[in-house]
């Protein structure tokens, strides 16, 4: 039987990290489908699942990625498997965005001639996380609360940056989304030089001046209530 959700995120393999990254998918409401082989331990009810080899077109098609709405490939041992798999992903539906976890940066680069969207480092980002704990006290438990979603503290969001506010300045912008009860701390814009790059790309900036004009496309980063 084929998967018959729709707008939905299909996770790509397993690894230690899928029960928690799975948790705060179906906490934020998501519908998931898993292809991988074996079947995940403890795998919750809704969540379909399609045994099979995700860097195979066919467990991919049946887990309705050509109806998603992203694609979420994660590493194995080696970051081969991750990089076929993403080429089996783009190759059925390049529309959806995926994201792939990779271990070693130097091989990003082969991640992108597979067309992914967005590429994030497990391994490097744990020690970077760890070592802004370490170096300030009490910390973790204020990173905790917005790198989830499965709480009832907060996290991150960002939104299209309405077209009425071309022209008006970054301060306005940030007034704006603060009196609807979120904490504005950035933006992402498409770089000058390639401003046909996918979102994933596009350069970020973190408390940027708020005189500063706006200038469209662009995006708002916010900390919102769960």
């Amino acid at each position: 039987m084929s998967c018959d959700f729709e707008g939905h995120v299909v996770l790509c393999g397993w690894n230690a990290r899928g029960p928690h990254l799975l948790s705060q998918l179906l906490s934020s409401g998501q519908r998931v489908a898993v292809v991988a082989d074996p079947l995940p331990e403890g795998l919750p009810e809704g969540v379909f699942f399609v045994k099979g080899n995700p860097s195979k077109q066919e467990p991919l098609i049946e887990a309705g990625l050509k109806k998603a709405k992203s694609a979420i490939i994660l590493g194995g041992a080696e970051d081969a498997q991750a990089i076929l798999t993403g080429l089996a992903v783009e190759s059925i539906a390049p529309e959806v965005y995926s994201v792939m976890e990779l271990h070693d940066p130097a091989n990003e680069r082969y991640a992108r001639y597979a067309h992914v969207d967005d590429v994030l480092y497990a391994d490097s980002l744990i020690a970077d996380i760890t070592g802004i704990c370490t170096h300030y006290e009490g910390l973790s438990s204020f990173i905790k609360d917005i790198l989830s979603t499965a709480d009832d503290g907060h996290s991150f969001a960002s939104f299209d940056v309405p077209e009425e506010f071309a022209g008006r300045t970054v301060g306005q912008l940030f007034e704006h989304y603060q009196s609807q009860g979120l904490l504005p701390v950035g933006l992402t814009v498409p770089p000058e030089e390639a401003p046909e790059l996918p979102v994933a790309q596009w350069q970020s900036y973190v408390d940027p001046p708020l005189e500063e004009s706006i200038t469209l496309p662009m995006k708002v980063v916010c900390i919102k209530k769960n």
